[in-house]
């Protein structure tokens, strides 16, 4: 399961959007919303759009041993992610369990994040200011309000592989709504937060913990249908904990001084590969299918080798594509600085 580590990405990106102050950014400029959608497009699209040409391109050439194609996969699925529309409707409309090559299986997460990125400009207005008490309220609201459908899903049929059907809960970008507004809350507190607070030195242990205890939250205490885990129920919560546990941690040494964990995670190397880590997880599908295609799902360690194979490739791939993205944002930027002088 990877629905806590997800929900972490999305409360993370909301709060990284309100401590680098873009709320205040886009209030101060008329074009200030447009201007800001447009930077992020420049950031999440150009690779995105990439990997499914790729993908398209391997379709053709590198057949999978999997089934092949579907007449509803170029029907639906190429289109609607083509668009970057598929987290819009909690449908199974782009699984790639059997079908050959899927433009992205992992692509709907770009599609909700760059949908939550046009809704910023909105949700920044709901944000409070001054009102800490206030903040709080609407944080444990949003904590509580991404918990309910978690609470639903147990209610519905499941069918033997799992899953409820035709939704999909999972991809559901209004569902990931609540988690992003409680990363803006995270991180509006963190700025109404008195110095006191801020400067008190266990946050960076507070944060370890939160890291280590919320897969045992997840796996321990909310077992499925299947005994895995639901991984959401109230973990919106703790996610927003972390985002501003470690940012109090970071304010005197400008990187957390926690333990073991904290230092292995803001460790240089690691951040510079982080980097290229989103273009990466986009292009594992061609790699993992292509390996599948030289006969390394037949053998023993077909996961190891998948792994040890495939990543290196990924990041090679990230690393080129990551100019193309680099160049389409200067252009960008050059536009919005050159409306901006008149």
């Amino acid at each position: 399961h990877a629905e806590w580590s997800m929900q972490y990405f999305f409360v993370l990106s909301g709060f990284v959007a309100v401590y680098t102050k873009a709320d205040r950014k886009i209030a101060a400029r008329p074009c200030g919303a447009a201007h800001f959608v447009a930077r992020r497009m420049a950031r999440i699209c150009p690779m995105y759009l990439c990997i499914v040409w790729w993908n398209a391109v391997a379709e053709v050439l590198l057949r999978s041993p999997m089934p092949t194609s579907t007449p509803l996969q170029f029907t639906q699925s190429w289109p609607i992610q083509a668009l970057m529309i598929q987290s819009l409707l909690p449908l199974k409309i782009c699984q790639g369990n059997v079908w050959g090559f899927e433009p992205s299986l992992v692509g709907w997460f770009v599609s909700a994040i760059l949908l939550l990125s046009a809704l910023f400009p909105l949700l920044s207005r709901l944000l409070p200011s001054n009102s800490v008490r206030r903040t709080i309220g609407m944080l444990a609201c949003a904590v509580v309000l991404r918990s309910v459908p978690t609470y639903l899903k147990q209610f519905l049929p499941v069918s033997p592989n799992g899953y409820q059907g035709w939704l999909e809960m999972y991809q559901f970008m209004p569902l990931r709504i609540p988690e992003f507004f409680g990363g803006m809350l995270a991180a509006r507190l963190f700025q109404e937060a008195s110095p006191g607070l801020v400067a008190w030195r266990g946050w960076a242990w507070v944060a370890e913990a939160v890291v280590v205890l919320s897969p045992v939250w997840v796996y321990r205490f909310w077992p499925d249908e299947m005994g895995l885990g639901y991984g959401d129920f109230l973990l919106t919560g703790p996610c927003c904990v972390l985002c501003f546990a470690a940012c109090c941690a970071s304010q005197e040494t400008g990187a957390p001084n926690g333990g073991l964990i904290l230092r292995a995670l803001t460790w240089s190397p690691l951040v510079w590969l982080s980097e290229y880590a989103y273009g990466a997880y986009l292009a594992q599908d061609i790699f993992f299918h292509s390996a599948m295609n030289f006969g390394l799902h037949k053998r023993p360690a077909n996961l190891v080798m998948r792994v040890v194979l495939s990543t290196p490739l990924c990041f090679f791939a990230s690393f080129l594509l990551i100019e193309v993205e680099r160049a389409i944002a200067r252009l960008v930027e050059q536009r919005i600085k050159g409306k901006a002088m008149f």
